[in-house]
């Protein structure tokens, strides 16, 4: 990689141009601080139509009857219903949204979510464990 600055960026953009081309990349900096980054768009491979089907051809074959029989053992299951003792806990936990300055709109799934796990006393997965930091002590939260 090669630092270049702003002046000589624009006096030299051919060349600069040309050895990106090559595969080089640049930082281009203004007064000494770097502020852009210069290089090759990745290429992506293209397949001809003779490449593709001799990849598919060596695709495994699928049982789609077997395929079929493991995700409906797999992806079986009975969702807890929203009752209510969790439509009571909703309610609290749309009171601690309000209380934090948070608006519970957007966030109403989420909190029904919340509420069926809190009822039940099960700790709630997600990836949006800050969603939920304002509800402490009302719910476990496992970040995942």
């Amino acid at each position: 990689m090669k630092v270049i600055s702003q002046r000589e960026f624009r006096n030299n953009s051919a060349a600069v141009m040309d050895s990106v081309e090559a595969g080089e990349t640049y930082w281009v900096t203004r007064n000494g601080v770097p502020v852009a980054e210069v290089r090759p768009v990745p290429q992506r491979r293209r397949f001809s139509a003779e490449e593709l089907v001799a990849r598919h051809r060596r695709l495994p074959r699928v049982d789609y009857e077997a395929m079929r029989r493991d995700t409906d053992e797999i992806i079986e299951f009975d969702p807890l219903p929203f009752d209510h003792e969790a439509a009571a806990r909703y309610g609290t936990l749309v009171a601690m949204t309000v209380a934090a300055d948070r608006n519970p709109r957007p966030r109403r799934t989420d909190l029904m979510i919340a509420a069926i796990a809190s009822s039940r006393g099960l700790p709630l997965y997600t990836r949006n464990g800050h969603d939920f930091g304002h509800l402490d002590g009302t719910l476990a939260v496992v970040i995942v």
